[in-house]
């Protein structure tokens, strides 16, 4: 990635960019979480018990192949927040936590078009 520059578009001056990604960070995170973490999850559980998160762990890292430089990263995370929630069953500590993760490259698309 060039500084400034987000897939061949200045940032610089282009403030509807990080709301546009904002957006997308919403709907991807709470998306993702209640589908994972509140449908799926639940329903392995029921049907593999107290190893459930360990499948759903595995599973969700492969559901993030498109990113497959980042895969030695999501593991570990993933399989964190699979067990965090599997002993909480608390659908906002993952929401929070994958939140503030993904927030990471909103932070840089902000500070680069401040510049």
């Amino acid at each position: 990635m060039v500084s400034g520059y987000m897939m061949d578009y200045k940032l610089v001056g282009q403030y509807w960019v990080p709301i546009a990604y904002f957006i997308g960070w919403f709907f991807n995170i709470f998306g993702e979480e209640f589908l994972w973490r509140s449908i799926i999850l639940p329903r392995q559980i029921k049907k593999y018990g107290n190893k459930a998160w360990i499948y759903h762990g595995i599973i969700w890292t492969f559901w993030h192949f498109f990113w497959a430089w980042n895969l030695i990263i999501i593991f570990p995370f993933a399989m964190a927040i699979s067990y965090v929630f599997y002993k909480r069953q608390n659908t906002w500590i993952p929401i929070i936590t994958h939140g503030l993760m993904n927030m990471i490259p909103l932070i840089l698309i902000i500070i680069e078009v401040l510049k």
